[in-house]
Protein backbone atom coordinates (compact mmCIF):
# COMPACT_ATOMS: atom_id res chain seq x y z
CA UNK A 1 0.00 0.00 0.00
CA UNK A 2 1.44 2.80 -1.12
CA UNK A 3 1.41 5.82 1.35
CA UNK A 4 1.66 10.11 0.48
CA UNK A 5 4.89 11.48 2.56
CA UNK A 6 4.28 15.27 3.47
CA UNK A 7 7.46 16.84 4.87
CA UNK A 8 7.83 19.17 7.64
CA UNK A 9 7.03 23.25 7.01
CA UNK A 10 10.56 24.24 8.19
CA UNK A 11 14.21 23.24 8.21
CA UNK A 12 14.05 23.97 11.99
CA UNK A 13 11.03 21.35 12.09
CA UNK A 14 13.82 18.69 10.65
CA UNK A 15 16.61 19.22 12.55
CA UNK A 16 13.86 19.10 16.00
CA UNK A 17 12.69 15.15 14.11
CA UNK A 18 16.16 14.40 13.91
CA UNK A 19 17.31 14.78 17.09
CA UNK A 20 14.08 13.34 18.68
CA UNK A 21 12.67 10.62 16.11
CA UNK A 22 11.38 8.31 17.72
CA UNK A 23 11.95 9.26 21.34
CA UNK A 24 9.37 12.07 22.90
CA UNK A 25 9.15 16.17 21.93
CA UNK A 26 11.91 18.91 21.29
CA UNK A 27 13.94 19.10 24.18
CA UNK A 28 15.56 22.53 23.06
CA UNK A 29 14.25 25.27 20.74
CA UNK A 30 16.51 28.50 19.13
CA UNK A 31 12.84 29.69 18.30
CA UNK A 32 12.29 32.53 20.35
CA UNK A 33 8.23 33.29 21.07
CA UNK A 34 7.08 36.94 19.73
CA UNK A 35 5.41 39.47 21.78
CA UNK A 36 3.12 41.44 19.87
CA UNK A 37 2.11 44.69 21.63
CA UNK A 38 -1.07 45.30 19.75
CA UNK A 39 -2.69 41.66 21.73
CA UNK A 40 -3.37 41.47 24.91
CA UNK A 41 -1.71 38.35 25.41
CA UNK A 42 1.72 36.51 24.93
CA UNK A 43 1.43 34.65 21.51
CA UNK A 44 3.38 33.26 18.96
CA UNK A 45 3.12 33.67 15.54
CA UNK A 46 2.44 31.23 13.15
CA UNK A 47 6.05 30.50 12.49
CA UNK A 48 7.18 29.28 15.40
CA UNK A 49 7.19 26.66 18.25
CA UNK A 50 7.18 27.61 21.84
CA UNK A 51 10.13 26.22 23.77
CA UNK A 52 8.10 25.06 26.46
CA UNK A 53 5.94 22.89 24.38
CA UNK A 54 9.23 20.82 24.45
CA UNK A 55 9.50 20.41 28.50
CA UNK A 56 5.74 18.06 27.57
CA UNK A 57 7.47 14.06 27.59
CA UNK A 58 5.02 13.51 24.40
CA UNK A 59 5.81 9.34 23.85
CA UNK A 60 4.97 8.92 27.80
CA UNK A 61 1.23 10.44 26.84
CA UNK A 62 0.69 7.44 24.63
CA UNK A 63 -0.16 4.74 26.56
CA UNK A 64 -1.22 2.37 23.29
CA UNK A 65 1.26 0.65 22.35
CA UNK A 66 -0.27 -3.12 21.17
CA UNK A 67 -3.28 -4.01 19.06
CA UNK A 68 -5.06 -5.36 22.05
CA UNK A 69 -4.23 -2.65 24.27
CA UNK A 70 -5.79 -0.42 21.44
CA UNK A 71 -8.60 -2.28 21.11
CA UNK A 72 -9.58 -2.38 24.77
CA UNK A 73 -8.95 1.45 24.87
CA UNK A 74 -11.63 1.77 22.02
CA UNK A 75 -13.87 -0.46 24.38
CA UNK A 76 -13.45 1.89 26.97
CA UNK A 77 -14.40 5.30 25.08
CA UNK A 78 -17.35 3.55 23.88
CA UNK A 79 -18.47 2.19 27.43
CA UNK A 80 -18.15 6.03 28.97
CA UNK A 81 -20.05 7.66 25.29
CA UNK A 82 -22.74 4.87 25.72
CA UNK A 83 -22.44 4.02 29.18
CA UNK A 84 -22.02 0.89 29.34
CA UNK A 85 -24.38 -0.01 26.70
CA UNK A 86 -23.09 -0.94 23.30
CA UNK A 87 -21.95 0.82 20.34
CA UNK A 88 -24.72 1.64 17.86
CA UNK A 89 -24.16 -0.24 15.28
CA UNK A 90 -27.00 -1.39 14.55
CA UNK A 91 -29.49 1.14 14.83
CA UNK A 92 -31.06 2.67 12.29
CA UNK A 93 -32.28 6.27 11.42
CA UNK A 94 -35.89 6.81 12.95
CA UNK A 95 -36.99 8.07 9.60
CA UNK A 96 -35.39 8.23 5.94
CA UNK A 97 -37.13 10.57 3.09
CA UNK A 98 -35.96 8.58 -0.01
CA UNK A 99 -35.30 11.27 -2.90
CA UNK A 100 -35.69 14.16 -1.14
CA UNK A 101 -35.78 17.57 -2.99
CA UNK A 102 -33.28 20.31 -2.07
CA UNK A 103 -33.51 23.42 -4.18
CA UNK A 104 -29.48 24.31 -2.83
CA UNK A 105 -28.35 21.43 -4.15
CA UNK A 106 -30.23 21.31 -7.48
CA UNK A 107 -27.88 20.88 -10.66
CA UNK A 108 -25.31 19.19 -8.82
CA UNK A 109 -22.94 17.17 -11.08
CA UNK A 110 -23.55 13.55 -10.88
CA UNK A 111 -26.24 13.50 -8.27
CA UNK A 112 -28.63 11.04 -8.73
CA UNK A 113 -30.89 11.30 -5.58
CA UNK A 114 -30.55 12.90 -1.54
CA UNK A 115 -32.28 10.14 1.00
CA UNK A 116 -33.12 12.74 3.71
CA UNK A 117 -32.39 10.56 7.38
CA UNK A 118 -33.64 11.69 10.84
CA UNK A 119 -31.46 10.37 14.00
CA UNK A 120 -33.15 10.54 17.01
CA UNK A 121 -31.63 10.55 20.45
CA UNK A 122 -32.05 11.03 23.92
CA UNK A 123 -32.98 14.37 25.51
CA UNK A 124 -34.97 14.98 22.22
CA UNK A 125 -31.75 15.93 20.20
CA UNK A 126 -31.80 14.66 16.41
CA UNK A 127 -29.72 14.83 13.66
CA UNK A 128 -30.81 15.21 10.35
CA UNK A 129 -28.43 13.96 7.51
CA UNK A 130 -28.51 14.02 3.78
CA UNK A 131 -27.53 10.57 2.31
CA UNK A 132 -26.14 12.36 -1.14
CA UNK A 133 -26.14 9.50 -3.96
CA UNK A 134 -24.30 9.81 -7.43
CA UNK A 135 -25.28 8.66 -10.72
CA UNK A 136 -21.94 7.10 -11.63
CA UNK A 137 -20.59 4.93 -9.02
CA UNK A 138 -17.10 4.53 -7.38
CA UNK A 139 -18.29 2.33 -5.01
CA UNK A 140 -16.96 4.36 -1.88
CA UNK A 141 -18.17 5.99 0.54
CA UNK A 142 -17.43 9.43 1.82
CA UNK A 143 -18.72 11.12 5.02
CA UNK A 144 -18.79 14.63 5.47
CA UNK A 145 -18.99 16.38 8.63
CA UNK A 146 -19.23 20.40 9.15
CA UNK A 147 -17.91 22.90 11.95
CA UNK A 148 -19.92 25.15 14.32
CA UNK A 149 -20.49 27.41 11.48
CA UNK A 150 -23.78 26.24 10.04
CA UNK A 151 -25.44 23.63 8.30
CA UNK A 152 -23.45 21.29 5.88
CA UNK A 153 -24.70 23.50 3.46
CA UNK A 154 -21.29 25.54 3.76
CA UNK A 155 -19.53 22.17 2.48
CA UNK A 156 -21.16 22.40 -0.76
CA UNK A 157 -18.42 22.72 -2.98
CA UNK A 158 -16.26 19.72 -1.20
CA UNK A 159 -19.62 17.74 -1.21
CA UNK A 160 -19.94 18.31 -5.12
CA UNK A 161 -16.43 17.50 -5.81
CA UNK A 162 -17.25 14.12 -3.85
CA UNK A 163 -19.91 12.88 -5.51
CA UNK A 164 -18.68 14.56 -9.00
CA UNK A 165 -15.92 12.36 -8.30
CA UNK A 166 -18.30 9.03 -7.84
CA UNK A 167 -18.30 9.53 -4.16
CA UNK A 168 -21.77 8.17 -2.32
CA UNK A 169 -21.99 11.05 0.29
CA UNK A 170 -23.26 10.94 3.86
CA UNK A 171 -23.58 15.42 4.98
CA UNK A 172 -23.66 15.73 8.97
CA UNK A 173 -23.93 18.76 11.07
CA UNK A 174 -22.93 18.95 15.08
CA UNK A 175 -25.91 18.59 17.56
CA UNK A 176 -28.14 22.21 17.50
CA UNK A 177 -26.47 23.14 14.26
CA UNK A 178 -28.05 23.46 11.25
CA UNK A 179 -31.15 22.01 10.57
CA UNK A 180 -30.55 19.98 13.80
CA UNK A 181 -33.04 20.88 16.29
CA UNK A 182 -32.70 22.53 20.21
CA UNK A 183 -34.96 20.85 22.30
CA UNK A 184 -36.44 22.72 25.80
CA UNK A 185 -36.33 20.84 29.09
CA UNK A 186 -37.04 21.42 31.88
CA UNK A 187 -34.30 20.55 34.27
CA UNK A 188 -34.83 19.63 37.77
CA UNK A 189 -33.82 22.56 40.11
CA UNK A 190 -32.96 24.22 37.22
CA UNK A 191 -36.33 25.18 35.57
CA UNK A 192 -36.77 25.85 31.94
CA UNK A 193 -34.16 25.67 29.45
CA UNK A 194 -33.51 25.59 25.75
CA UNK A 195 -30.33 23.33 24.70
CA UNK A 196 -28.79 26.31 22.31
CA UNK A 197 -25.17 26.02 22.26
CA UNK A 198 -22.76 22.38 23.00
CA UNK A 199 -21.78 24.51 26.16
CA UNK A 200 -25.03 23.74 27.52
CA UNK A 201 -24.80 20.11 27.29
CA UNK A 202 -23.09 20.46 30.56
CA UNK A 203 -26.71 20.32 31.43
CA UNK A 204 -27.35 16.69 30.54
CA UNK A 205 -24.37 15.37 31.57
CA UNK A 206 -24.12 12.62 34.23
CA UNK A 207 -22.57 9.64 35.25
CA UNK A 208 -25.43 7.75 33.77
CA UNK A 209 -25.24 9.90 30.43
CA UNK A 210 -23.07 11.31 28.38
CA UNK A 211 -23.57 14.29 25.46
CA UNK A 212 -20.52 12.70 23.68
CA UNK A 213 -23.28 10.60 22.14
CA UNK A 214 -25.01 13.49 20.19
CA UNK A 215 -21.60 14.00 18.26
CA UNK A 216 -20.68 10.51 17.62
CA UNK A 217 -23.96 8.14 17.27
CA UNK A 218 -25.66 10.27 14.24
CA UNK A 219 -22.13 9.43 12.15
CA UNK A 220 -22.61 5.35 12.95
CA UNK A 221 -26.61 5.39 12.84
CA UNK A 222 -26.09 7.37 8.97
CA UNK A 223 -22.97 4.78 8.29
CA UNK A 224 -25.52 1.50 9.23
CA UNK A 225 -27.96 2.93 6.98
CA UNK A 226 -25.86 3.39 3.62
CA UNK A 227 -23.50 0.40 4.25
CA UNK A 228 -27.69 -0.98 4.36
CA UNK A 229 -28.51 0.31 1.08
CA UNK A 230 -25.02 -0.84 -1.04
CA UNK A 231 -22.39 -2.14 -0.83
CA UNK A 232 -19.05 -0.22 -0.79
CA UNK A 233 -15.27 -1.02 -1.18
CA UNK A 234 -14.11 1.68 1.50
CA UNK A 235 -15.20 4.36 3.72
CA UNK A 236 -13.39 7.19 4.26
CA UNK A 237 -14.65 10.88 6.56
CA UNK A 238 -13.55 14.50 6.41
CA UNK A 239 -14.52 17.57 8.15
CA UNK A 240 -14.08 20.71 9.57
CA UNK A 241 -13.38 22.26 12.58
CA UNK A 242 -15.70 20.92 15.10
CA UNK A 243 -16.10 18.41 12.03
CA UNK A 244 -12.77 17.84 12.42
CA UNK A 245 -12.96 16.73 15.89
CA UNK A 246 -15.49 14.48 15.23
CA UNK A 247 -13.59 12.67 12.16
CA UNK A 248 -10.37 12.30 14.93
CA UNK A 249 -13.72 11.05 17.51
CA UNK A 250 -15.49 8.58 15.10
CA UNK A 251 -12.55 7.29 13.66
CA UNK A 252 -10.98 6.12 16.79
CA UNK A 253 -14.09 4.40 17.43
CA UNK A 254 -15.34 2.76 14.63
CA UNK A 255 -13.03 0.70 12.21
CA UNK A 256 -15.36 0.43 9.24
CA UNK A 257 -13.70 4.44 8.91
CA UNK A 258 -10.95 3.39 7.09
CA UNK A 259 -9.55 6.33 6.03
CA UNK A 260 -9.96 9.93 7.70
CA UNK A 261 -8.84 13.66 6.81
CA UNK A 262 -9.86 15.64 10.07
CA UNK A 263 -9.33 19.11 8.83
CA UNK A 264 -8.57 22.02 11.62
CA UNK A 265 -10.22 20.10 14.41
CA UNK A 266 -7.60 19.85 17.09
CA UNK A 267 -4.26 19.68 18.86
CA UNK A 268 -3.40 17.59 21.84
CA UNK A 269 -3.57 19.51 25.19
CA UNK A 270 -0.02 20.48 25.89
CA UNK A 271 -0.32 22.68 22.81
CA UNK A 272 -3.70 24.24 23.94
CA UNK A 273 -1.20 27.17 25.85
CA UNK A 274 -2.80 30.69 26.78
CA UNK A 275 0.52 31.36 24.17
CA UNK A 276 -1.57 30.28 21.20
CA UNK A 277 -5.32 31.99 20.16
CA UNK A 278 -8.19 29.85 20.04
CA UNK A 279 -7.27 26.42 20.92
CA UNK A 280 -9.10 25.63 23.82
CA UNK A 281 -12.11 24.95 22.21
CA UNK A 282 -16.13 23.82 23.18
CA UNK A 283 -17.86 21.40 25.54
CA UNK A 284 -16.86 18.50 23.45
CA UNK A 285 -13.44 19.69 22.78
CA UNK A 286 -12.43 19.57 26.58
CA UNK A 287 -14.54 17.21 28.38
CA UNK A 288 -12.23 15.38 31.21
CA UNK A 289 -13.78 12.24 31.54
CA UNK A 290 -12.74 11.62 28.06
CA UNK A 291 -9.38 12.77 27.43
CA UNK A 292 -8.44 10.66 30.67
CA UNK A 293 -9.32 7.99 28.55
CA UNK A 294 -7.72 8.84 25.42
CA UNK A 295 -5.85 11.95 24.53
CA UNK A 296 -5.67 13.49 21.59
CA UNK A 297 -2.47 12.09 20.69
CA UNK A 298 -4.03 8.36 21.50
CA UNK A 299 -7.26 9.49 19.51
CA UNK A 300 -4.66 9.95 16.40
CA UNK A 301 -3.23 6.94 16.96
CA UNK A 302 -6.58 5.22 17.33
CA UNK A 303 -8.02 6.51 14.14
CA UNK A 304 -4.79 5.56 12.18
CA UNK A 305 -3.71 2.10 13.14
CA UNK A 306 -4.70 -1.09 12.36
CA UNK A 307 -4.72 -2.83 8.51
CA UNK A 308 -5.29 -0.67 5.64
CA UNK A 309 -6.41 2.17 7.68
CA UNK A 310 -4.89 5.99 7.23
CA UNK A 311 -5.50 9.65 9.08
CA UNK A 312 -4.13 12.59 6.99
CA UNK A 313 -4.49 15.49 9.74
CA UNK A 314 -4.91 18.63 7.28
CA UNK A 315 -3.89 21.62 9.02
CA UNK A 316 -4.18 25.28 8.02
CA UNK A 317 -1.05 27.05 9.24
CA UNK A 318 -2.42 30.85 8.88
CA UNK A 319 -5.89 29.63 10.24
CA UNK A 320 -8.05 32.65 10.90
CA UNK A 321 -9.55 30.70 13.69
CA UNK A 322 -8.25 28.48 15.35
CA UNK A 323 -5.00 25.72 15.70
CA UNK A 324 -2.64 27.22 13.26
CA UNK A 325 0.65 27.11 13.19
CA UNK A 326 3.62 24.47 12.91
CA UNK A 327 3.45 23.23 16.68
CA UNK A 328 2.03 20.07 15.05
CA UNK A 329 5.42 19.41 14.42
CA UNK A 330 6.21 18.34 17.92
CA UNK A 331 3.96 15.06 17.68
CA UNK A 332 3.88 14.43 14.19
CA UNK A 333 6.68 11.52 13.82
CA UNK A 334 6.02 10.18 17.12
CA UNK A 335 2.38 9.24 15.90
CA UNK A 336 3.76 8.46 12.65
CA UNK A 337 6.14 5.94 13.63
CA UNK A 338 4.15 4.34 16.40
CA UNK A 339 0.97 4.24 13.94
CA UNK A 340 3.27 2.19 11.37
CA UNK A 341 3.78 -0.39 13.94
CA UNK A 342 0.57 -0.87 14.40
CA UNK A 343 -0.37 -1.38 10.86
CA UNK A 344 -1.58 1.60 9.65
CA UNK A 345 -0.09 5.13 8.66
CA UNK A 346 -0.45 8.67 9.86
CA UNK A 347 0.47 11.75 7.86
CA UNK A 348 0.40 15.88 8.49
CA UNK A 349 -0.37 18.27 5.55
CA UNK A 350 0.10 22.01 6.36
CA UNK A 351 -1.66 23.88 4.13
CA UNK A 352 -0.46 27.49 4.03
CA UNK A 353 -2.44 28.33 0.45
CA UNK A 354 -4.81 30.73 2.73
CA UNK A 355 -5.55 32.48 5.51
CA UNK A 356 -9.25 30.86 6.51
CA UNK A 357 -10.83 28.44 8.64
CA UNK A 358 -11.88 25.79 5.91
CA UNK A 359 -11.06 22.84 3.41
CA UNK A 360 -9.60 25.04 0.81
CA UNK A 361 -9.15 23.41 -3.04
CA UNK A 362 -5.02 22.05 -2.28
CA UNK A 363 -6.40 20.70 1.22
CA UNK A 364 -9.45 18.63 -0.48
CA UNK A 365 -6.70 17.99 -3.69
CA UNK A 366 -4.31 15.99 -0.88
CA UNK A 367 -7.77 14.46 0.36
CA UNK A 368 -8.36 13.33 -3.33
CA UNK A 369 -4.46 12.31 -3.99
CA UNK A 370 -4.77 10.35 -0.88
CA UNK A 371 -8.22 8.56 -1.75
CA UNK A 372 -6.45 7.52 -5.19
CA UNK A 373 -3.56 5.73 -3.63
CA UNK A 374 -6.26 3.16 -1.93
CA UNK A 375 -7.59 1.33 -4.84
Amino acid sequence: MKRIQFYPASWAGIVCFTLLFPATGCRQSSIKPTVDKTRSKYYLSDEEIDPDYGKTDIASLITIGSAGELQDRRRQLIGFIWKGGPFPGEKLPARVVEKHLDERYKGLPNLRQIDRLTVTMDWGVNSIIYYFRPIERNNRLFIYHQGHTGDFIVGKAVIAKLVASGYAVLGLAMPLVGMNNRPVHDFEHLGRHQLTKHSRFVLVESAEFSAIRFFAEPVAVALNHALATAEYDSVAMTGISGGGWTTTLYAALDPRVERSYPVAGTLPFYLRSKRHRNTWGDFEQNLPALYRIANYLELYLMGSSGQGRAQLQILNKYDSCCFSGISYQTYHHIIQWRAERLGGSFDVFLDDSHHEHKISERALAAILSSESRFR
